[in-house]
């Protein structure tokens, strides 16, 4: 196990990982109280996190990318936890990525989220997979934002529950080719939400959306959306472009085949682009 003295110094990093480090494995370490428990940066490649646990960083257990490029960084099975009153950026904090899989790791984070994508200008995110993830009572499950390029994001087979705000939350200016599919969402506000993004080709299909106030909600350029098949229940708004919560604007795309059960209201259009049919 590794605990820095100085938690609250960005000098207190368990480990760190600089300037070309190839085939790196962590696996079985306990992690508390540091800054960062591992930081990958400047041109660090083919990495595995296995198996560790965490417990309140400071800013991020592992943050990948801070200003140099990373490619290639796994990180499953891994449990991470703050306690009530810890605001950090997230349990997982993604900036200048290349190939990325996260696979059967838990997160509790109650104010921060678990996961963080948030390139900076020049920089880019891409290629990242999210599978069979716990996102458990953190403000958000998975964020992407940032002034950089964020594009080929898949998230697949996740349980997001007890959340204060939202599953996924999209605000990134330049994102694209986002895929959400065969999430389980339960008890959180939101289930995605992409608030005043410009998005190209996002495809929410096969979900389960059991949110308080809305499973889907689209707010801001969204071209090319695809969202079908989805179970829509006891969520305040089904999906949503307008109406009740925000006017969106330049949306296109269309939602077919699915289901609304126990909905206050099914859907709100607010934009002429966009097609909604076929549902129950």
């Amino acid at each position: 196990g590794i605990r820095c003295k100085t938690q609250g110094s960005s000098n207190a990093i368990g480990i760190k990982l600089l300037n070309g480090c190839l085939r790196f494995k962590i696996s079985e370490m306990f992690f508390y109280q540091n800054y960062c428990d591992v930081y990958a940066n400047s041109s660090v490649t083919e990495v595995t996190i296995d198996s560790i646990t965490s417990f309140n960083w400071t800013r991020s257990s592992v943050f990948v990318g801070d200003t140099g490029y990373c490619g290639s960084i796994n990180v499953n099975n891994s449990f991470f936890k703050t306690d009530h009153n810890l605001v950090t950026n997230g349990g997982i904090e993604i900036k200048f990525l290349d190939v990325g899989s996260f696979v059967g790791n838990t997160f509790i984070t109650p104010l921060s989220n678990s996961v963080l994508i948030e390139p900076d200008n020049l920089q880019t995110a891409s290629l990242l997979t999210f599978t069979n993830n716990c996102f458990d009572t953190s403000a958000n499950g998975l964020q992407l934002k940032g002034n950089g390029t964020v594009t080929r994001i898949i998230a697949t087979s996740n349980t997001i529950q007890e959340l204060s705000n939202a599953g996924f939350i999209v605000t990134n200016g330049n994102c694209s080719y986002v895929i959400i599919n065969n999430n389980d969402f339960f008890n959180t506000p939101y289930g995605v939400n992409i608030d005043g993004a410009d998005v190209d080709g996002c495809d929410i299909s096969n979900n389960i959306f059991a949110c308080t106030i809305v499973g889907l909600r689209l707010v801001g350029v969204t071209k090319g959306l695809k969202c079908n098949t989805n179970i829509f229940g006891t969520n305040k708004y089904g999906l949503t472009l307008a109406t009740g919560v925000a006017v969106a604007s330049g949306v296109d795309g269309v939602a077919f085949g699915n289901v609304f059960n126990n909905v206050t209201t099914d859907f709100s259009n607010g934009s002429t682009d966009f097609i909604v049919y076929n549902y129950s």
